[in-house]
């Protein structure tokens, strides 16, 4: 024998206990033992059988449990064996503990590739199968069963199979077996069966394989084997202590035979009605006893219902009972009504008994819906779908798009490089026409070319540089175009969004994304190559023209136009321009106004989009239009040789950058007034004052070339302002006047990234408290649904928000609007709102399924009216569905109407018992009567009780649930609510308290809950006193409040809402929690709002700090420019005056040498004379006097 534990308390040898009464709990060892002997009682044939890895646990239906330890160590394990002699073994048990790994094993059905053995026929109820694979299906007609399958019928249930051999099997209510094996050739006629009957009544005709040999067919229970030598057999497997019988059935004509056999005997079967019963395993059988066809019918009637007919058999053939069987045997006829009335009293018994186990069953099953669907969980933050966050993110101003506004600013930032570099160009042009004019204002006069003829040649010579204005248009032109994608830019940092195409368009304008082929970062880049190269055709056409002067001012103007014209293709290859031909120029420009009408092209498609962005984007196209123009004109003056030609095609590219520098004003002046409209978000402000501030220092670099070309218009002026040092005073003031400007603008521009920086940490911490509101109100939400749920399974129907639902006996419904209602009462004639509530609908399992209604009510005509059709919801999920129907075509069949229900059936049997007991009982005919109606009252009131049971349950988890939703639930009696002033109002329900005399008092409670600090809800008693004044109810003021401690407290009514936390009688409840988190999520929405208040503010004065740091570096640009061409202008003339010295000098320096040469030879001359004699002294003297004089006179023309 195994060692056999139990505890509490073994003996000191471990030896098995003599009472296993005493525990609940107990440790077996299955090691070195053929039996392990289990504790007395029917339960293990109704346990669960559970792997726990090598050890077997059994967990019975009232909680008891038995360990088996190393139970699946051994290949063959041991036996289980009660105290009174039933049998489980061990392979029995091993099939009903399933595979160590569920889903895997490869015997199992449908997981694996055994074939059926069989089919379902019959079924009703609940019926399931575990595969052998651990698999579990709940059965239904034509559904396969396989070999290993552990069948089990639940207490409604029966099930009738047909297998493989032709034999069919029929198994009742709460019944368990197992198909062991089945193995069948047909056409060998050969195979065996073998079933495990654990418990509950069955039934079979035996098939084919009964037919091949005596032991083939095997049906094995705790108490017998049983083998199967062709025929129809019933039998009941049942509890221990109880006697499992076994009866041979007629088969049409045919009887065959069963042999019956256990450790103590055998017995066999073979005459119709022969019955055994037996107790034990270890009792012999005893010899069988025959009982009539209405006994077998009595015994087994319910199972043989289900037992399916012998595919190979016909009508005569059948067992008797079986559906579509004969009339039962004659002798039947002669049963009298006692007979009658006996099997009725013993339906009526076993209807009564089962029902209370199903009502058991089902009271638990209510308490798991109530303890679970009915008291769900506060949520939490991982409840709240990603759409609702992403929401809350929104509300929060977390969501804003700064990839949208980072690709803009992207863009934008090319945008400014070209426009500062075209306006270098233009500078760099205006440099060099104010160095020209001032060389040449000096060289022409000393070529013999008076100041007006100096003039008209410097016309010539800068002619082609003063064209370029097309750099200074280019530059205006993408400035315009910075103001559009400016515009775009406040659309991003406002929360809008600019649309994917039309930002495809700007980035591919800028070259961005792989865009390949010119764009507007390309056409600057040429345009300060073309400027580059025509500075150097300029400074040579210069040269050329004084070379030529000597002929007149006609011949040096052409000689100039000529060379330009001649030198200016090579000097764009020399300077690596893409354009090699001057003819092309115009080209160079053209794909500005392409590739920005394109982007108006598609905003303009863009209805959303703001109508001021396709303004400025309109200025835009104007100026590039203007600018193409301008490079038109420039590109007529570099490309002739005729200067008048040259001149007037200059004039017009002046007149066209005129143009663009208009526009470019008045966009400015556009987006300056929609920004002002729009509202920057914190998140992006400190790169949207910096995107503003880059703009506009392309702005001033385009201002300083328009200064450039002022100053090279007046080149004489301009290098005077230079030499007496009035264009650096003027410089020097603007530096410091943009100074103090760039020190304010930094000042505000902190002001405003530290606003929006609180702005950013204030809507992080709102989007907490967005979060926290949304997970109460979820919670509230559910705790609502769960309340509204319970008292539809209550009362029938559930209440809506707008009117009072009421679920009559018969389930009918009726809808009463609540006029006092906010909703109702500003509903208008012609106004309509809906409401909806909920219905319960028993369903075939014993529970309840709901169902949302949701009606409309309409004010017509003043009056308030509710229409019939109405919406059905069903179902939750991916099963939800929404039908229409009418309100006076609904039913609900809630708890209260199945206790209307049971009362009225108690009622019709009261009146039964009365009347039996009027009629007596002095024959066995009234005697049965009497107790039939006794025992059918007494089944009446037992379905009474178990309804008010359920009743109570419901009614506690709908004002519980109440409760924890609202922070007060109705009472037994009253129906309990908030005024408008948040007082607590205890409405007492006339009806409830029909009995009460006048003067009398009854009191009735209500339960209030409290959030604690775990985030559940304690939950607490108030009891008010209700009092019949003259056919008023009055309520009393004061109640009494029981706190979940048990401690007590007497509190007004009216009070109730006043009681602060902590102590008894406060209420905070979902709702109350979900106003507190609302309440404090709207003052955290305030604070984001003056915050951002504030930034904008902020911003508003960064921005005009910003735009008066432009102006002053505007000016500043344009003194700095100017400077630089006064300083070119006055360079060149200091430099002219310097080649001109250098050839003066060089002229005196031949004529001194002449001079020399003189005085030299009057020396010698005079030298010789005084060598010739004195005669000669006065004459050499004369000679030295005179070439001295003659040295004095050169030395003067000289100096002259």
């Amino acid at each position: 024998m195994a060692t056999n534990q139990f505890i509490p308390g073994t003996d000191d040898k471990g030896a098995e206990p003599q009472d296993w009464s005493s525990a609940n709990s107990f440790v077996l060892d299955a090691a070195g033992a053929e039996q392990v002997h289990v504790p007395d009682g029917g339960w293990i044939l109704q346990a669960q059988f559970v792997r726990q890895g090598p050890d077997l646990l059994l967990v019975g239906q009232d909680g008891s449990k038995v360990l088996i330890k190393s139970f699946f160590k051994f290949a063959d394990p041991p036996d289980l064996v009660t105290p009174d002699g039933a049998v489980i073994n061990g392979p029995l048990a091993v099939k009903l503990a399933g595979p160590a790994a569920p889903g895997v094993e490869a015997q199992a059905g449908p997981a694996g590739a055994a074939e059926p053995i069989g089919k379902i026929v019959t079924v009703s109820g609940k019926v399931e199968a575990t595969h052998a694979d651990g698999t579990k299906a709940i059965l239904k007609v034509g559904d396969p069963v396989y070999q290993g399958d552990v069948i089990e019928t639940g207490p409604l249930g029966a099930v009738g199979m047909e297998f493989a051999d032709e034999s069919t099997f029929s198994l009742a209510d709460n019944g368990r077996m197992v198909l062991d094996e089945m193995v069948y050739d047909p056409q060998a006629q050969a195979g065996t069966f073998g079933a495990s009957i654990v418990q509950g009544a069955f039934s079979f005709i035996s098939g084919q394989i009964a037919k091949t040999g005596p032991d083939n067919m095997l049906i094995n229970t705790p108490t017998a084997t049983i083998g199967i030598r062709g025929t129809a057999l019933a039998g009941k497997a049942a509890p221990e202590g109880e006697q499992s019988n076994f009866t041979i059935l007629p088969e049409g004509q045919f009887v065959g035979e069963v042999v019956i056999s256990n450790n103590a005997g055998t017995v066999v079967l073979n005459q119709v009605g022969a019955t055994v019963s037996i107790a034990s395993i270890n009792l012999a059988p005893p010899p069988p006893i025959i009982i009539t066809a209405q006994q077998i019918q009595q015994q087994y009637g319910g199972v043989l219902r289900y037992l399916p007919p012998s595919p190979s058999g016909g009508e005569d053939n059948m067992v008797p009972g079986q559906q579509g069987a004969d009339t039962p045997p004659a002798d039947q006829d002669a049963l009298d009504a006692l007979a009658n009335k006996l099997t009725q009293l013993d339906q009526a018994i076993s209807e009564g008994l089962a029902q209370q186990q199903i009502d058991a069953i089902r009271l638990n099953a209510f308490k798991d819906i109530i303890d679970t669907g009915l008291a769900p969980p506060p949520k939490t933050f991982q409840d709240l779908p990603p759409e609702v966050l992403q929401i809350l993110q929104q509300q929060a101003g977390l969501s804003f798009n700064t990839a949208n506004f980072s690709s803009i600013n992207q863009a934008l930032s090319l945008l400014n490089n070209a426009a500062t570099a075209a306006a270098n160009a233009e500078t760099a042009a205006s440099t060099a026409v104010s160095s020209l004019s001032g060389s040449l204002s000096v060289l022409g006069p000393n070529a013999g070319l008076s100041t007006t003829d100096t003039d008209s040649l410097i016309e010539v010579v800068v002619a082609p540089l003063e064209a370029l204005n097309a750099a200074r248009a280019l530059s205006e032109a993408l400035v315009t175009m910075i103001q559009s994608a400016q515009a775009m830019l406040s659309v991003a940092a406002s929360g809008g969004e600019i649309d994917a195409e039309t930002l495809a368009a700007l980035r591919e304008a800028v070259g961005l994304d792989g865009a390949t082929g010119e764009n507007l970062v390309t056409a600057a880049t040429e345009m300060s190559a073309v400027v580059n190269a025509a500075i150097a055709a300029a400074t040579t056409a210069k040269t050329d023209a004084i070379a030529a002067a000597g002929g007149g001012v006609t011949a040096a103007r052409a000689a100039a136009a000529t060379s330009f014209s001649t030198n200016i293709n090579g000097q764009l290859a020399a300077a690596g321009a893409t354009t090699t031909d001057i003819n092309n120029l115009q080209n160079v420009v053209d794909i500005v106004t392409t590739k920005v009408t394109a982007i108006r092209d598609i905003v303009s498609s863009r209805p959303d989009l703001p109508p001021e962005l396709l303004s400025v984007l309109n200025l835009a196209v104007q100026a590039a239009d203007a600018a193409d123009q301008a490079a038109t004109a420039a590109q007529n003056t570099l490309n002739t040789n005729d200067p008048a030609v040259m001149l007037t095609a200059k004039a017009g590219a002046i007149t066209a950058a005129q143009t663009v520098n208009g526009l470019k004003a008045q966009a400015i002046t556009a987006l300056d007034a929609f920004v002002a409209t729009r509202t920057v978000d914190p998140a992006v402000i400190a790169q949207f004052q910096q995107a503003v501030q880059d703009a506009n220092t392309a702005e001033s670099a385009a201002d300083t070339a328009t200064a450039a070309i002022e100053g090279a218009s007046q080149a004489r002026e301009a290098a005077q302002a230079f030499k007496d040092g009035t264009a650096q005073a003027d410089l020097t003031t603007k530096q410091t006047a943009t100074t103090a400007a760039q020190a304010t603008a930094t000042a505000e521009k902190a002001e405003a990234v530290t606003a929006a920086s609180d702005v950013l940490a204030a809507r992080a911490n709102l989007l907490t408290k967005l979060v926290d509101e949304a997970v109460d109100k979820a919670t509230f939400e559910a705790f609502e649904d769960a309340a509204k749920s319970a008292e539809a399974i209550q009362k029938g129907a559930s209440d809506g928000d707008k009117g009072d639902v009421v679920a009559d006996a018969d389930g009918g419904l009726t809808y009463a609007v609540d006029t006092g209602n906010a909703a109702i009462a500003a509903l208008n004639p012609g106004d309509s709102t809906t409401d909806s509530f909920k219905i319960a609908i028993e369903n075939e399992s014993g529970g309840f399924d709901l169902q949302t209604i949701t009606v409309t009510i309409t004010n017509v005509d003043g009056t308030i009216t509710v229409s019939d059709d109405v919406t059905v919801t069903s179902g939750s999920g991916d099963t939800l569905t929404t039908v229409s129907g009418t309100l006076t075509g609904l039913t609900a069949d809630g708890v209260q109407q199945n206790l209307d229900a049971a009362e009225a059936a108690l009622a019709t049997a009261t009146t039964a018992l009365d009347d039996a007991t009027a009629a007596g009982s002095g024959t066995p005919t009234l005697a049965a009567a009497l107790a039939l109606a006794t025992q059918n009252k007494s089944n009446a009131e037992a379905a009474v009780e178990f309804q008010e049971e359920v009743f109570a349950l419901f009614q506690n988890a709908a004002q519980t649930a109440q409760a924890r939703a609202r922070g007060i639930g109705d009472g037994d009696k009253g129906e309990v609510t908030f005024d408008a002033d948040g007082n607590v109002v205890y409405t007492p329900d006339a009806d409830a308290y029909a009995d009460l005399a006048n003067g009398a008092s009854a009191t009735d409670t209500f339960l209030i809950a409290a959030q604690n600090s775990a985030g559940g809800y304690d939950i607490s008693t108030v009891q008010v006193t209700v009092t019949n004044n003259a056919g008023t109810l009055a309520v009393g003021p004061s109640t009494t409040v029981t706190a979940p401690d048990s401690s007590t407290a007497t509190i007004d009514l009216d009070a109730l809402d006043d009681v602060t936390a902590g102590n008894p009688g406060y209420i905070n409840g979902a709702d109350q929690v979900a106003d507190a988190s609302t309440a404090v999520a709207n003052a955290a929405r305030t604070t984001v709002a003056n915050l951002e208040t504030v930034a904008q503010a902020e911003l508003t004065e960064s921005l005009a700090a910003i735009n008066a740091l432009a102006t002053a570096q505007s000016a500043e640009a344009q003194a700095e420019g100017y400077l630089a061409v006064a300083q070119a202008s006055a360079e060149a003339q200091a430099d002219a005056a310097l080649e001109i010295a250098v050839d003066d000098i060089a002229t005196v320096t031949n004529q001194l040498s002449l001079l020399a040469s003189a005085v030299n030879a009057y020396a010698d001359a005079a030298q010789a004379n005084a060598i010739v004699g004195t005669a000669d002294k006065v004459a050499a003297n004369a000679a030295a006097n005179s070439a001295l004089e003659a040295l004095l006179d050169a030395a003067v023309n000289i100096a002259g």
